[in-house]
């Protein structure tokens, strides 16, 4: 799944990386251009992960996410607004990804991006922040690759969900 795919260049690169075999769709809020991969234009924060588990067919190995707002010059406001989309996208992600799945995420560094890619490394057994070379010298941005996608354990989501906490495990007599 491809989040903030338009004008497109990921979503073609990552259906030429799974090929006739795999299922890439993409997200945003602006059609990308001519591409033969499925989307979905909306904002992001009115899809659900079920309408991209359905879009997909199943679950996702793989969720990139390369949104960002339109910036307006003001550092902080455009972090702040970068960081809610990154915020989303780990959302989306949790829902979506398969047990030892993938998330790639563009965040613009500020006050903001440590506690966000903290955020991110209980769900993953590997986190790292990556520059690629091709982001201009000035530019804030980076990207958070996290590999093995650890899913939450189906019994501390149903006792938070009953307003409880999770239960603890049974003591044996000794």
């Amino acid at each position: 799944a491809d989040l903030g795919c338009s004008p497109g260049s990921w979503l073609v690169w990552a259906q030429e990386k799974v090929g006739k075999h795999g299922h890439v769709m993409g997200v945003d809020i602006l059609e990308p251009g001519p591409v033969d991969v499925p989307f979905v234009v909306r904002d992001i924060f009115e899809v659900t992960p079920g309408d991209l588990m359905q879009a997909l067919d199943g679950p996702a190995d793989v969720v990139l996410s390369d949104m960002a707002p339109r910036t307006t010059g003001n550092t902080l406001g455009d972090h702040v607004r970068q960081i809610e989309l990154a915020t989303r996208a780990l959302e989306i992600a949790k829902g979506i990804l398969v047990p030892g799945g993938h998330f790639v995420v563009k965040v613009f560094d500020g006050e903001e991006a440590h506690a966000y890619v903290q955020s991110i490394r209980p769900h993953f057994e590997k986190v790292k922040r990556v520059r690629p070379e091709a982001v201009r010298q000035q530019s804030r941005e980076f990207f958070v690759v996290a590999q093995g996608f650890i899913p939450p354990d189906p019994m501390a989501v149903l006792a938070a969900l009953a307003g409880g906490s999770s239960p603890a495990p049974e003591e044996s007599d000794p």
